[in-house]
C-alpha cells in the first residue's frame, strides 16, 4: 500500500538518501513511534539490527529521533 502524502510535504524532504522508499509499495517503518514531539520529531522504538543510517534519524539521550517531514506526515494521517 502507497501512502499519500501531499506534494509540498514531499518536497520539503530534501535529504533522503532512500529514495523515498516510504512513497513505494513493500515500505516498512524503521521502528515504531513511541511519541510525537511537538509535531516535528517522532520518538522511535528501533532494534538495532533495523536501524539504518538516514539523514533524518537522531540519536539523542538515549532514545532515537526521526525529524523526516514526510515520516512525521505518515504517522499524522495513518497512524503508522
Amino acid at each position: 500500500m502507497i501512502l499519500a502524502v501531499p506534494e509540498e510535504v514531499l518536497h520539503q524532504t530534501t535529504r533522503c538518501d532512500r529514495d523515498m522508499a516510504c512513497q513505494k509499495p513493500g515500505w516498512e517503518p524503521c521502528g515504531n513511534i513511541v511519541r510525537k514531539v511537538d509535531g516535528g520529531l517522532l520518538e522511535e522504538k528501533v532494534e538495532s539490527a533495523r536501524r539504518r543510517a538516514c539523514r533524518y534519524h537522531v540519536a539523542y539521550g538515549g532514545g532515537y529521533f526521526c525529524t523526516c517531514p514526510t515520516r512525521i506526515e505518515i504517522h499524522k494521517r495513518y497512524e503508522v
